[in-house]
């Protein structure tokens, strides 16, 4: 199953580049705002 999926990924490279990008720059967000929330909350 998941070698499929990164087959259609290979065959699209563009349309997988900003699959990844995209994850990536959602999980930096996250880490940044939980950072941010925890260093507000603690004194």
């Amino acid at each position: 199953m998941f070698n499929q999926f990164f087959r259609e990924i290979d065959s699209f490279p563009f349309l997988g580049r900003r699959i990844y990008s995209n994850i990536i720059f959602i999980i930096f967000n996250y880490i940044y705002y939980f950072q941010l929330n925890s260093s507000i909350e603690t004194p």
